[in-house]
C-alpha cells in the first residue's frame, strides 16, 4: 500500500490525486509543482491509497453465534464459505436508512459438547465496484464449485428473485447473481441506453472477477441481456439458459379475459415515457414504495400461478421497489428487436442452448419462445413447463433446478460415462 510520501523539492507530505484522463494515480505537492506518478500501474498494493475492510455489518457485530443453537431459528441448507457445513440458521437484517432486506447466515456446525463449533457469521451480499463502468455492483455469491453460474434478473426485480433456488443450486456450482445498474442494491450513476449497456457491465463485471468462462442464465428481461451478452461476447460463455424469455422483439404482454394481449407500444426516448400516464403510476409507485400497489401487480402479473406467501411476498416487494431506472428499461424493451425483421442478431447465438417456458407464463408466453427456438436452431433446447407460470423458479422449483444442472452438466456426465465404460472393457 502507497505509504506516507513527501516531496523531493521542499520535503512537504504529498497528496494523493486521481490522472482522470488516464486512470491513474499520482501524488502532487501543495507548496510546489512537484509531481510522482505511480510507475507500476498494474500493482493492487502500489495503486491502494487507504483500505477498509467492511466484514460485518451493525447487525452482525451485535449477532451472538450461540443464536444457532436456538431450535426456534429458520434455517437453510446453505454452505459456511469458512468450514464447510451444509446448514446454516439465519436472520433478516435491515441497515438503517436501507431500503433492502437481506438475509444473515450462523453457521449451525456444532461441537462435541454441543456447542458452536465454527461460530462464522456471514451474508452472501457482495459489492464490487467497476471503476471503467462508474457503478457499483451488489451481487450474492453462494458456493464455491468450480462450474460458475451467473443469473441475471428481470424488469421489476433483482437478484432476490432467485432467493429460493441458491441453496440447491449451490450444491453443484458457485452461484453468482448481481442486480443490474439501477436495481436493488447496485448504483445507478449512468444512465441506460440499451441493452447493450447492461451487457458490458456484466462483461466487465465478471472481468474484475477474473472469471474468464461460465454458464450465464437470464430470466425475464434478464434472458434478453444474456441473449445480447452471447452476441456479443460469446466466448465467454459455456452454455446459455433463458427462463421466460422476453420476445425477440421486446414485446410483452397482459391477459385480458383467455387472451393475450401485448402491450401498447411505448415512445422510444426515456423523457417521453417518463410522462406517460402508463409508467407515472409505476415510477410513482416505487418512489413512495407503495406496497399494496406491487402486492396487487405481482400477484395478478407475475406470480400469477403460484403466489407466495405473505412474509416472502413482503420480502420480494421489498427487494424489487429499490429500482431507479423504471423509463429506461421500458425504452430499452421499445428499441430491442434481434428478430429476423429487426437486427436479425439472434442468428448469431452459436452457443449451446437451454429454453424453459411456463404454460401458462401470461408476461412472456410460450409461442416467443418457440420463436427463439427456432431461430437459434440446432444448438437450442426447450422445454415448456406444464405446470408453469412466468415464474418457474417459484412454480416448478425442484424440476426447473433439475432441468438446468441436467442441461449444464450433460457433455460432463456422458464423459464420465464414456470413461466408465473404457474402463470396463480395459479390466475385460
Amino acid at each position: 500500500m502507497s505509504g506516507i510520501r513527501f516531496c523531493d523539492e521542499c520535503q512537504n507530505i504529498l497528496h494523493p490525486e486521481e490522472e482522470k484522463n488516464e486512470h491513474r494515480l499520482l501524488f502532487v505537492c501543495k507548496s510546489c509543482d512537484y509531481r510522482e506518478y505511480i510507475q507500476d500501474t498494474t500493482s493492487m498494493e502500489e495503486n491502494k491509497i487507504y483500505q477498509r475492510d467492511f466484514v460485518q455489518s451493525f447487525a452482525e457485530s451485535f449477532i451472538d453465534p450461540d443464536y444457532c443453537l436456538d431450535p426456534s431459528m429458520p434455517r437453510e441448507k446453505i454452505i459456511c464459505p469458512l468450514c464447510r457445513h451444509t446448514e446454516s440458521a439465519y436472520l433478516i437484517d435491515k441497515e438503517p436508512g436501507d431500503k433492502f432486506l437481506r438475509k444473515i447466515y450462523i453457521c449451525g456446525k456444532v461441537n462435541k459438547n454441543g456447542r458452536p463449533d465454527c461460530r462464522n457469521i456471514f451474508s452472501p451480499i457482495k459489492y464490487l465496484k467497476i471503476v471503467s463502468r462508474g457503478e457499483t455492483f451488489a451481487y450474492r455469491e453462494y458456493g464455491t464449485a468450480d462450474e460458475v453460474l451467473v443469473m441475471l434478473h428481470g424488469n421489476l426485480t433483482s437478484s432476490y428473485i432467485f432467493e429460493r433456488t441458491f441453496a440447491k443450486l449451490s450444491e453443484g456450482f458457485k452461484v453468482i447473481a448481481p442486480d443490474f445498474r439501477g436495481f436493488g442494491l447496485s448504483s445507478y450513476a449512468n444512465k441506460l441506453r440499451s441493452f447493450d449497456d447492461l451487457a458490458d457491465d456484466i462483461q466487465a463485471f465478471m472481468k474484475e472477477l477474473k472469471i474468464q468462462k461460465f454458464i450465464l442464465l437470464g430470466w425475464d428481461l434478464g434472458a434478453a441481456v444474456a441473449l445480447k451478452y452471447a452476441i456479443n461476447y460469446p466466448a465467454d460463455i459455456e452454455k446459455l439458459v433463458l427462463v421466460n424469455p422476453v420476445g425477440l422483439d421486446g414485446k410483452t404482454y397482459v391477459r385480458d379475459s383467455e387472451d393475450l394481449t401485448p402491450l401498447p407500444e411505448w415512445p422510444g426516448e426515456a423523457e417521453l415515457i417518463a410522462k406517460d400516464e402508463r409508467c407515472g403510476q409505476f415510477m410513482d409507485a416505487l418512489n413512495d414504495r407503495k406496497k399494496d400497489f406491487f402486492k396487487t401487480y405481482f400477484i395478478d402479473e407475475i406470480f400469477t400461478k403460484r403466489t407466495p406467501e405473505n412474509d416472502r411476498l413482503d420480502s420480494y416487494i421489498e427487494n424489487f421497489t429499490c429500482q431507479r431506472n423504471f423509463p429506461e428499461i421500458l425504452a430499452c424493451l421499445a428499441d430491442y428487436d434481434i428478430s429476423e425483421t429487426g437486427t436479425g442478431d439472434i442468428y448469431k447465438i452459436q452457443n449451446q442452448t437451454l429454453i424453459l417456458s411456463g404454460k401458462d407464463d401470461y408476461k412472456t408466453p410460450s409461442k416467443d419462445a418457440l420463436l427463439i427456438h427456432k431461430a437459434i436452431g440446432g444448438n437450442a433446447s426447450l422445454k415448456i413447463f406444464e405446470d408453469g407460470g412466468h415464474v418457474l423458479m417459484e412454480d416448478c422449483m425442484d424440476e426447473f433446478i433439475e432441468t438446468v444442472a441436467e442441461f449444464c452438466f450433460n457433455d460432463q456426465m456422458e464423459e464420465e460415462e464414456q470413461q466408465d465404460q473404457i474402463e470396463e472393457e480395459t479390466n475385460e
